[in-house]
């Protein structure tokens, strides 16, 4: 299995550690135990796929189920009013944290899809 260049592994702890720092961040929210889950789960495959550990297959299902949940969320969000969710100085009217958890989701769920792009050119170059 080939390995990764130094952009891709850079790459990896990059995220490693943006993934790491959401889990932090989490600690204090009414619903942190399953965001400390679905990112600490992008962090254990992050870390797998640098070390040639990761399957296509995994990485797929995963980064499809966190689209998965980014569409039920932007649902449950768009039956608000955009202006209202957005409108508050200090960002913590209802829906805000919606926002901010959809977008945390797509952005990992972008980042497993890649991942998984590129652990299937892996094994196709073997």
């Amino acid at each position: 299995m080939e390995t990764l260049s130094a952009k891709q592994a850079s790459a990896c702890y990059a995220m490693a550690l943006v993934l790491l720092l959401c889990i932090i961040v989490q600690y204090n929210d009414p619903d942190g135990w399953l965001w400390m889950t679905i990112y600490g789960t992008g962090l254990v495959l992050t870390l797998l796929h640098l070390f040639s550990k990761s399957s296509p297959v995994v990485l797929s299902i995963a980064s499809v189920a966190g689209f998965a949940g980014t569409l039920y969320i932007s649902l449950s969000i768009a039956e608000l009013e955009a202006d209202k969710v957005l409108s508050s100085l200090n960002m913590q009217g209802r829906g805000v944290e919606e926002v901010r958890e959809a977008i945390g989701l797509l952005i990992q769920s972008v980042w497993l899809a890649r991942l998984a792009w590129v652990a299937r050119a892996r094994l196709l170059v073997v």
